[in-house]
């Protein structure tokens, strides 16, 4: 074989080991990074329902009437009988006793007033609710806005990785040197 036709085959053979290692080397590069870009888009999936589970949750709780719940409930239908019996105790003394109008009038007027202090004490009651509804809220969606910042932060991270492992993977076949003068060299010498 001519010296000249074995140096193109070995140069030709080399380049074409270059070139394949080099993609494949990007490939598998390209590839890790994409099951991390995968894994990062599947945890923005779980992000995403945390956020929604946390609107939800804050919708109903908020705007939930404080008086319609069962412990609100309770307390006022205890508060009403407990008038009640109040009223029907004055009404019955004043009847048997000789009581006057206005004792009666006072105490009903005294109950009225516990009646609405106890109203009072569940709307503070529901405030202060509201306000830790909107506290923890708040802090929910800002752990949900941290977290965001962290997948976009780690996604960037694997790009620049891709990026730099394509790179170092084209340059380490790229420097691969053969020095094909030498082999066409060695062969005309070894024909004569």
């Amino acid at each position: 074989m001519a010296p000249v036709v074995a140096a193109a085959l070995i140069s030709g053979a080399v380049n074409l080991l270059k070139t394949g290692g080099d993609l494949y080397s990007k490939n598998k590069a390209s590839d890790a990074a994409q099951q991390g870009i995968q894994y990062q888009e599947d945890k923005d999936g779980i992000i995403n329902q945390e956020e929604s589970r946390l609107q939800n949750w804050y919708d109903r709780n908020y705007n939930a009437d404080t008086t319609q719940r069962a412990d609100a409930q309770s307390l006022l239908n205890y508060t009403a009988e407990q008038i009640k019996k109040r009223n029907k105790a004055a009404a019955g003394t004043q009847a048997v006793m000789g009581g006057t109008e206005e004792s009666v009038a006072a105490e009903k007027q005294a109950n009225s007033s516990a009646m609405a202090e106890t109203a009072s004490r569940i709307a503070a009651a529901g405030a202060s609710r509201k306000d830790n509804i909107d506290k923890t809220y708040l802090q929910g969606m800002q752990g949900i806005a941290n977290q965001r910042l962290g997948q976009k932060d780690k996604m960037s991270d694997l790009e620049l990785q891709r990026a730099g492992q394509i790179s170092s993977a084209g340059s380490a076949l790229g420097g691969l040197n053969i020095d094909v003068g030498s082999i066409v060299k060695s062969f005309s010498g070894s024909g004569d």
